[in-house]
């Protein structure tokens, strides 16, 4: 059995994880409209959009960006509809599906000429702040977290197991030099840690040029920002992150002011089978998570995939995490 698990691990808070395809069953896909605030008479609708959990370009965790897509489309056949608000409480995830859900969100803005605000309810790191970055204002909580630029690389490798203790020996037959890099059975050449690192490097800067046009910030002051750390959200105010502290509310009557309706109606539009949340919800820790997905022998022979995961400072450190 071959198995492999390389991380690429936002610091501190979030992490880019390369590793094997996750596969998880996907509930029903029904999106379902119910009143969340305002005026329920009210005639203009703010959509009430949520992105809670992890972030997988499939069905493997709690935003897809698939999903994403049949909620703005629903939400484009809603005449009424005046602006909306990504609820974010994400650690991220995939960075394809996180780079998706961003795209798809522009292409929506510049279609509908909506109004799209970001609400940070509890933490947006690494793919959860990639996707908020996409909207035209950010408001975090005043107990929310955000940031988490940086990335980091991580490694299994049990060789020494499998030599001193078990007495196994692992053969790889392989068709180039690097087919099995990062393999968790034996260490890796120079070379390859250059490659890696190269890999890292490239996540490391399309993330810092994609927050410095996106909030307007010279590429140095980003770079000075992007060492993994996470914010509290007054810092991160500070810094350009995210534009001012305030409750849903405030991101509701911002919305009153911008779009001239003193009257409106916020609308959650999600799916049917996970209750107020539009996403299901990630996995309590996301890093054990991963490696347990990643040992399982059912996913032998997948082929790696490049995510952007965070993990929230009161998750408790899995073995994955204490490698850093």
């Amino acid at each position: 059995m071959k198995l492999i698990l390389a991380t690429l691990v936002m610091t501190a808070a979030a992490s880019c994880v390369i590793t094997n395809n996750l596969e998880i069953p996907f509930g029903s896909d029904k999106i379902q409209e119910s009143f969340v605030a305002g005026d329920r008479e009210a005639q203009p609708i703010v959509a009430f959009v949520q992105i809670h959990g992890g972030i997988a370009s499939d069905g493997s965790a709690g935003v897809v960006p698939m999903q994403v897509r049949k909620v703005l489309n629903t939400i484009r056949g809603k005449s009424r509809v005046v602006g909306v608000i990504l609820d974010i409480n994400s650690p991220g995830g995939s960075g394809a599906a996180s780079e998706e859900v961003f795209q798809m969100l522009q292409r929506f803005k510049k279609e509908t000429d909506l109004p799209v605000h970001a609400y940070v309810s509890e933490i947006a790191a690494s793919g959860g702040y990639y996707i908020a970055i996409a909207a035209d204002k950010i408001t975090g909580n005043p107990g929310a977290i955000t940031g988490s630029i940086g990335v980091i690389s991580v490694f299994f490798n049990i060789e020494k197991l499998l030599d001193n203790k078990l007495e196994v020996d692992v053969v790889t037959i392989k068709t180039g030099k690097f087919k099995d890099s990062g393999s968790m059975y034996r260490s890796l050449r120079p070379e390859e840690r250059e490659y890696w690192q190269n890999m890292i490097n490239h996540f490391y800067g399309k993330f810092v040029n994609r927050v410095s046009t996106a909030r307007k910030l010279e590429v140095n002051a980003v770079q000075s920002l992007a060492d993994g750390r996470v914010f509290h959200v007054d810092d991160a105010v500070k810094f350009g992150l995210v534009d001012g502290v305030g409750t849903l509310d405030d991101v509701i009557d911002d919305l009153r002011k911008e779009t001239g309706f003193n009257r409106l109606k916020v609308v959650h539009f999600g799916r049917s089978d996970s209750g107020f949340g539009l996403f299901q919800s990630a996995a309590p820790d996301p890093f054990a998570w991963l490696t347990k997905k990643a040992l399982d022998p059912s996913n032998e022979g997948k082929s790696p995939q490049a995510n952007y995961i965070g993990q929230p400072l009161w998750y408790s450190p899995s073995p994955a995490t204490q490698l850093r």
